[in-house]
């Protein structure tokens, strides 16, 4: 006969109950494994009862995530018609009491199951706002790609959500539910109808559904989009995206308010190259400035930093504008500016004094892997989602920095080089420049999401300000402990050099800023990529490349393991236009567009 020990152990495994539910259990059975199993049934519901009267008792939450799920777009067409249940959709709110829970792999299941039901077995005309009440007793259908309302079901809507509730202990609410529907075409000659989706400040799905078509997010649209005359499917689903992403990032009282708005995400491939050039132009000069015998990255650091202090001056003659609900508030935006002026100046002081001591194309392959240590750092802060494809990226990125790495320090055993033995300590800057640079971009885009949250030209003005007021003191420090002695260039060719620094980070940051909160940090960094090119070609002309095979090799890998991570970035953040929504729609599609918008 098993110990008691081994009961409670059996016990616990089957119910997943505490030890002393367990024991009570034995007790009123006299250690009888079956007639315990009864007992502590009959407990448990007791105790949940308990645990969900009492979290119900507490009122509706504040917290809770939003739900959105496109079970059906309206493509493909079939026949020259849109097949039968042509678009379905749905988006729902769920609240708890505590973000805490709403982080929670439980409450996550629990919004993936609910709308995936509610949008599955709820017929709509359109865009309707649903009464849930009546549907709480239908069967929850799970959120795995192969459900449908024929798949069986042990439990209803109304006891996931009280199960969930006597889990988790705090109060769960329904507080909205929205189902669009739009029944099969009659005709081939009908218009096509597309359905968009877009979540912003997306949250990784649960553990128990990670590949469930349900987004998580704080906010969320779905766009019904009406398209007359002949239009491909992918720029169709493609402007039906684009203008969730509008109405959800720019809030507007109608959709003809939302046609007139300037579309968001207006940054193209000869804005990432224009960013790219520039900075390689920025890398050389620091370079050059350096061989003059000006060695001040300190300094030179502090001028970049203080060149922003310019873009306060449209807020400061325009404070009374009225602004927009949605963007951070100027004491907000002040408050990221403090921190991100730290590694802000970190990146950009280790990247200036790494050119002191390895080449450029060197410096600029290792900083790249800035967009390694952001989709590190992003899985560990949960950020980021994990796939085996961006993991073979990540070792090819690992691999070509050591094999750069190694090229500059099998470079210094033979032929004496420029360098010498000092490459190694430029090579660790400019990994660091990569860290700090990783750190203030997922600082920015966790902070502010999208472009369309942040006063730019207020958040860099505030950035040179606080680089003005608060670094000089270190200049002093530096000079004092002549570490870097302070002087003033003494030749028009190095004030040159760096007044146009300060010229281009002025503006490049300001672009390639706003290029990673329309895209995302890991898109960004392809942008990072496009310099490794123009730097290599820089330094072969200048007839200062020292790259081996094995470093040309490293850069390879460098080079295609961002192109990899670029490509697996969630498409939704990838897409960008220009003009007016409505002047975007007729240029993309080729036909007249209307659209029908529903944001939770």
């Amino acid at each position: 006969m098993p110990s008691r020990l081994e009961l409670i152990k059996q016990l616990r495994s089957k119910f997943n109950c505490s030890i002393n539910q367990a024991v009570a259990s034995l007790n009123q059975s006299g250690n009888d494994l079956s007639t315990a199993e009864t007992a502590l049934k009959s407990i448990l519901n007791s105790d949940n009862a308990s645990k969900i009267n009492k979290a119900m008792g507490k009122g509706e939450g504040s917290e809770g995530l939003i739900g959105s799920v496109v079970l059906h777009n309206g493509f493909p067409v079939t026949g020259g018609a849109p097949a039968l249940n042509r678009a379905r959709g749905g988006l729902l709110e769920l609240s708890c009491q505590s973000d805490f829970v709403g982080r929670t792999n439980e409450f996550k299941r629990l919004v993936e199951d609910v709308t995936h039901s509610l949008s599955f077995l709820v017929d709509a005309d359109g865009f309707t706002d649903v009464d849930v009440n009546g549907w709480l007793d239908a069967p929850l259908i799970s959120s795995s790609p192969t459900s449908t309302p024929s798949t069986p079901s042990t439990e209803s809507i109304h006891q996931a959500i009280t199960k969930t509730i006597a889990s988790v202990g705090e109060n769960i609410t329904i507080k909205r539910f929205t189902a669009f529907n739009l029944p099969s075409a009659k005709s081939a000659n009908a218009n096509i109808r597309s359905l968009g989706q877009f979540t912003h400040s997306i949250q990784p799905n649960s553990h128990f559904n990670e590949k469930s078509p349900v987004q998580l997010g704080l906010l969320a649209a779905l766009v019904d989009l009406e398209v007359s005359g002949v239009a491909k499917e992918e720029n169709v689903h493609q402007m039906s995206r684009k203008i969730a992403r509008q109405s959800v990032a720019m809030p507007c009282s109608s959709v003809d308010e939302l046609l007139e708005q300037e579309l968001l995400g207006g940054v193209n491939e000869e804005s990432i190259i224009l960013v790219a050039i520039l900075w390689v132009c920025s890398y050389e000069l620091t370079d050059e400035m350096f061989k003059l015998g000006y060695n001040k990255p300190f300094f030179l650091t502090y001028l970049t930093s203080s060149s922003f202090s310019p873009y306060l001056i449209p807020y400061v003659l325009n404070r009374k504008s009225t602004r927009n609900p949605v963007m951070l508030t100027p004491n907000q935006t002040f408050q990221l500016a403090v921190k991100f002026t730290l590694f802000w100046t970190l990146a950009n002081f280790s990247i200036n004094a790494s050119l002191q001591f390895t080449s450029v194309a060197s410096s600029t392959i290792l900083s790249s892997t800035s967009g390694l240590w952001t989709f590190l750092i992003g899985v560990l802060l949960r950020v980021e989602s994990f796939e085996f494809t961006k993991l073979f990226a990540i070792f090819a990125s690992i691999s070509g920095s050591f094999l750069v790495t190694f090229s500059d320090f099998s470079g210094m055993r033979g032929e004496p080089e420029e360098f010498g033995g000092m490459s190694i300590l430029g090579d660790t800057l400019a990994l660091l420049s990569a860290i700090s640079f990783s750190v203030y971009m997922l600082l920015l885009k966790k902070t502010a999401g999208s472009e369309s949250r942040i006063d730019f030209p207020l958040f860099l003005g505030c950035i040179g300000a606080i680089s003005t007021v608060c670094l000089w003191p270190l200049l002093v420090i530096l000079d004092y402990t002549q570490v870097e002695p302070f002087h003033l260039p003494e030749t028009t060719a190095l004030g040159s050099i760096i007044l146009v620094n300060m010229a281009i980070s002025f503006s490049s940051d300001y672009l390639y800023l706003q290029a990673m909160l329309k895209t995302s940090p890991l898109v960004a960094t392809i942008g990072i990529s496009l310099c490794l090119p123009f730097s290599i070609v820089a330094d072969w002309w200048r007839g200062q490349l020292h790259l081996t095979t094995c470093g040309l090799v490293g850069s390879a890998l460098v080079l295609a393991s961002f192109v990899v991570l670029g490509y697996e970035e969630d498409e939704e953040e990838q897409l960008h236009g220009h003009g007016h929504v409505s002047d975007e729609s007729q240029s993309l599609l080729g036909a007249d567009a209307t659209t029908y918008d529903s944001t939770t």
